[in-house]
């Protein structure tokens, strides 16, 4: 039963990551004082909390999701922008 309620957890985690970050997205353009960069690391605080929900031995984990500095992230995605990737 105790697994069970884990793997809720974790698709609860995953699924709610993109309503968090629709959810800030919209706040942002309604508040328009908010960068790219505010955006990228509220969702990452948001992420962190949602990781520390979880039982311990799967925190760790869940952390590491999600461990792209803003930085890393910027570079990485000039990178797929110069090779065309139509995500971007």
């Amino acid at each position: 039963m105790l697994k069970h309620d884990k793997s809720r957890k974790q698709v609860a985690l995953e699924t709610g990551r993109a309503g968090v970050a629709g959810l800030l997205a919209l706040i942002a353009v309604s508040a328009g004082a908010c960068t790219a960069e505010d955006i990228y690391r509220n969702v990452q605080q948001n992420h962190q909390r949602e990781c520390y929900q979880l039982p311990v031995p799967q925190q760790a984990h869940c952390l590491s999701l999600n461990a792209t500095s803003w930085e890393e992230y910027q570079l990485q995605r000039r990178q797929l922008e110069s090779q065309g990737d139509p995500t971007f």
